[in-house]
């Protein structure tokens, strides 16, 4: 899966992100299976997370830690030469805590997700009016608050991949002087994504 975030696309941190999602979630005897074995967290790291209603509290937990410690060792194993990039543990926090909310993978986008159409309601899995929210998030708390809540109404399962990278992605264009060209834009990218995910429902109604 392509990734726009400079965290997961300049340095290849998301195989640390994986193993920390997948000690998270997967079952132990899943975890026994893998190349390499990964150790299952402790079930309290979860738990805290997903009690945290703030970045700065998700900072302040084991489970946060459980992933920041080996993002740090793993940019610092690379040569200053190579990599200029600072890691913003805000950024990081909430992806934690976004994270703790999803159970299962998804291979789709996570935007793409949001706008499949539900078969029962043939409507949208989450409405317009909660996307616009997401993209109208103001700070961290906001955007923390609002994509866990989006998480839920998908069963807990999305790309974890994809929404780590959105979530980098958010805070990357909030600290930019100079905003980016129309159709980089993560709001842009979300927007193509999520109604591009109903078209083929759509193409399939036109042709009934």
């Amino acid at each position: 899966m392509r990734t726009y975030s400079k965290d997961l696309s300049q340095v290849s941190l998301t195989n640390s992100l994986l193993r920390w999602w997948q000690a998270m979630h997967l079952s132990e005897q899943d975890l026994k299976e893998m190349e390499p074995s990964v150790r299952p967290a402790p079930t309290r790291y979860r738990a805290e997370l997903k009690r945290c209603e703030s970045s700065e509290q998700i900072m302040l937990s084991e489970g946060f830690r459980a992933l920041w410690l080996p993002l740090m060792n793993q940019l610092d194993s690379h040569n200053e030469d190579q990599v200029d990039i600072k890691l913003n543990i805000e950024a990081w926090a909430v992806v934690a805590g976004v994270l703790a909310d999803v159970r299962a993978n998804s291979t789709n986008p996570f935007a793409h997700d949001l706008g499949l159409i539900n078969p029962e309601t043939d409507k949208p899995v989450v409405s317009e009016l909660r996307f616009q929210q997401l993209q109208a998030s103001k700070n961290s708390d906001e955007l923390l608050t609002r994509a866990r809540r989006l998480v839920k109404q998908l069963g807990s399962k999305a790309n974890p991949v994809s929404v780590a990278d959105d979530i980098l992605c958010w805070f990357q264009e909030q600290s930019q002087s100079r905003p980016q060209q129309a159709d980089k834009r993560l709001a842009v990218r979300w927007a193509r994504s999520y109604y591009e995910a109903a078209l083929p429902v759509k193409k399939s109604k036109m042709t009934n």
